[in-house]
Order: structure tokens, then C-alpha cells, then sequence
């Protein structure tokens, strides 16, 4: 439908479609304020001005639909960035800017990155679940019974901690500066 004759009415109907109260957009458009609410709402439902306004409004949708998904699209682009970038293990540098021999990786990042593009995608779904220890309503409990584990209790849970460190680095190709658990260390992440 092309504009309206009447400017008055098109530029009712272009604020109205773009979320404005008929009531202010009646008066905004130079139309008296006295009876404007229901000289509003006559306009509003007369048969041209509401095809208008119907019309105006699918744009409006359309354009606010395509902005959400370029939107989307370019979110989830920039967190697939960031997880490959929080991946790449980064030499550490000294003072003078050479390396140290230690390797830094961003696991941090990478981990935040995975969950945010896991979120936008429908992945997770919050069950109630704590998501930290510090969520966690038996938090005490857990801590009362991790301080009454005896020293060989603790001595297992360091082998199986290790081991788990071990079968890490043992899945890393061979050359690798790590990629990470099996770093030569662990330096500050981002």
C-alpha cells in the first residue's frame, strides 16, 4: 500500500507502527488534545489508516526480525572467536618480551565462550541444579566431610587427580606445547 494521502494520518500511522500511544501520536501529529483519545482511536480503525498501520507494522516485525537473527548470527560468530582464541596456547614473555618457557592457556575463556554458545543454541537448561559450590545448599555438609577425610583418603584422591593430569597430556600430540592440562605451566589467563 503506498502512503498516505492525508500526511497527518501517515504520520500517525508511522508512529503508532513504531510503538508510540495513539493518543500522543494524535497529538503529535497537530491534532487537538481535547477528546484526542477517542479521535485517536476512530483514526486508528479507520479502514485505510488501520491497512496502513497493519502494513507498517509488518516491517517493523520484519526488520526487527532480520536485525535479531543478523544479531544472533553475529554473537555466536564472535563467541566461536573467542573459544579459538582462548584455545591457542600463548608463550609467556618476561619483561624483555622473550619467552620464558612456560605456556599460557585461556581455559577460563574458552570455557565461558562454550557455555555462552551452548546457551544460545538451546544446550543447557537450568534443572535447579547449583551451578558452584557456593550455590550449593549442602555446601557445609560437603565441606565437613572432605575435612574429615583421613591422609590416605586425601593421598588417593591426589593419585586419581594425577592420573587424570596424565591421561591428559598422554591425548596431546606428540611436539605439543600443551593444550591444557598438560602445560609445562600454567601462567595468569586473561
Amino acid at each position: 500500500m503506498p502512503i498516505l494521502i492525508n500526511p497527518r494520518h501517515e504520520h500517525f500511522a508511522q508512529l503508532v507502527a513504531s510503538g508510540v500511544n495513539a493518543t500522543e501520536a494524535y497529538i503529535t501529529v497537530g491534532y487537538s488534545k481535547r477528546g484526542a483519545h477517542a479521535s485517536a482511536h476512530r483514526l486508528q480503525h479507520n479502514p485505510s489508516v488501520f491497512r496502513r498501520l497493519e502494513e507498517l507494522r509488518g516491517a517493523v516485525l520484519e526488520r526487527s526480525l532480520e536485525k535479531a537473527a543478523v544479531d544472533r548470527a553475529w554473537i555466536i560468530e564472535r563467541l566461536k572467536s573467542n573459544v579459538e582464541r582462548a584455545r591457542q596456547v600463548e608463550p609467556v614473555l618476561d619483561r624483555e618480551g622473550k619467552t620464558t618457557g612456560q605456556y599460557r592457556f585461556d581455559v577460563t575463556g574458552a570455557n565461558k565462550a562454550l557455555e555462552l554458545l551452548g546457551r544460545s543454541i538451546g544446550l543447557f537448561v537450568d534443572q535447579g541444579e547449583p551451578t558452584s559450590i557456593n550455590d550449593d545448599p549442602d555446601k557445609e555438609d560437603r565441606r565437613r566431610r572432605l575435612k574429615m577425610l583421613s591422609a590416605e583418603d586425601l593421598r588417593k584422591l591426589e593419585e586419581i587427580t594425577e592420573k587424570m593430569y596424565a591421561d591428559t597430556e598422554a591425548d596431546e600430540p606428540e611436539g605439543s606445547p600443551g593444550g591444557g592440562f598438560g602445560l609445562p605451566s600454567i601462567g595468569n589467563s586473561h
